[in-house]
């Protein structure tokens, strides 16, 4: 994968939790029929290995396990991206010598390919897949629960993938190649995106790591503040400034005021939860002064 310096994504850490924030995976083998690709939900079992081995399952009924794979599998997961107009960049009203962009966070796991069939490693396979995507749920389903033939018969149908994996390559493109004020537009530009919100959940970890230092107090005012302060789950409400200069690749910073939000307003109890968990973490960036002004709960 092309990554130049300043994008290079080398942090372990990091690459594993964009893996475990991605979870679908865009799953490739190079054949000489030509490249095979399946998209797939993937576990990383970071127990295994140096770098972890990666599980999954195809339908017997796809071609892709059948073809001998030439070398290396490869997975590739993808963290939040977006459109970056030139608008936002303050470079445009000096110069003017500014083009759109796209910014996004990548990783791309390789490793040797092994498909398996054997009843009992599907079923592990399936069931640590499907404990993995149901623990967040408040009653989760699990696989025992379905009568025990019909889960015979559906293991039946697929194919089971174990790919250990001997390299991560990561990229993480988040305008660090521009300076300051270009990077404080790209971040207010991108906290106020309707599209963003939709696609940069609060959960997911990595959104503007690398937007650098911006100095909030000249690039967003207080109206502009992404956070809806008078949400209906804020009781009382949340006290924000935005007075002095943040660094978004702070992780105290995220940390301090992601672990505020959550530790005051559980999901399960606060009827505004479903709004804040889409939010852009973005904007929790340019919140280092935000947080709840006692230790308050939901109405």
């Amino acid at each position: 994968m092309y990554a130049p310096p300043a994008f290079r994504d080398d942090d372990r850490e990091s690459l594993l939790g964009t893996i475990r924030d991605a979870r679908l995976a865009n799953f490739v083998t190079a054949t000489a029929d030509g490249p095979l690709v399946t998209p797939l939900p993937l576990l990383l079992d970071e127990s295994e290995g140096e770098h972890g081995v990666i599980y999954g399952h195809l339908a017997k009924a796809n071609p892709q396990w059948r073809v001998p794979p030439i070398g290396e599998g490869l997975a590739i997961f993808m963290g939040p991206d977006a459109y970056v107009t030139p608008a936002w960049y303050a470079t445009k009203e000096e110069t003017g010598k500014v083009v759109p962009t796209w910014n996004y966070v990548t990783v791309q796991a390789h490793g040797p390919v092994e498909f398996f069939h054997d009843p009992d490693r599907l079923l592990d396979a399936v069931v640590r897949l499907t404990n993995l995507h149901e623990q967040p749920r408040g009653t989760p389903w699990e696989v025992s629960e379905a009568p025990a033939d019909f889960i015979a018969a559906q293991l039946r149908g697929i194919v089971g993938v174990r790919m250990p994996v001997t390299r991560l390559e990561g990229k993480r493109k988040m305008s660090q190649n521009r300076n300051a004020a270009d990077r404080a537009g790209v971040a207010a530009g991108l906290s106020a995106s309707e599209r963003l919100i939709a696609r940069w959940p609060l959960s997911s970890r990595y959104e503007l790591d690398h937007l650098g230092s911006v100095d909030v107090a000249s690039s967003v005012s207080s109206r502009s503040c992404p956070i809806p302060l008078n949400s209906p789950c804020i009781s009382p409400p949340l006290s924000c400034s935005l007075s002095r200069p943040v660094r978004a690749s702070s992780t105290s910073l995220r940390a301090r005021s992601l672990v505020a939000v959550r530790k005051a307003w559980p999901p399960a109890s606060a009827p505004g939860w479903a709004a804040w968990s889409t939010s852009s973490r973005a904007a929790w960036a340019f919140l280092p002064s935000c947080s709840p002004a006692r230790n308050s709960s939901p109405p």
